[in-house]
């Protein structure tokens, strides 16, 4: 799952950043840590919008694995 979002991340953005940037930035979004190596708000609206679906479906995961531990 995070090398499909890593490969979007570096296609959508193409040269600008090395694919170990994208690589950190969609694996810090999916485990919702919040580290990132290249400043946010200089991403295309389809990087903001990747990475924020990576928080979503990370912390839906971690939600879910969460849950199963208390019940």
């Amino acid at each position: 799952m995070i090398l499909i979002g890593t490969g979007l991340f570096y296609a959508i953005e193409g040269t600008r950043y090395a694919y170990i940037d994208a690589l950190f930035t969609i694996t810090s979004a999916m485990t919702c840590t919040g580290l990132m190596t290249i400043d946010f708000s200089q991403l295309t609206i389809g990087s903001q919008v990747l990475v924020m679906i990576y928080v979503w479906i990370g912390s839906f995961v971690w939600n879910r694995y969460e849950l199963a531990k208390i019940c």
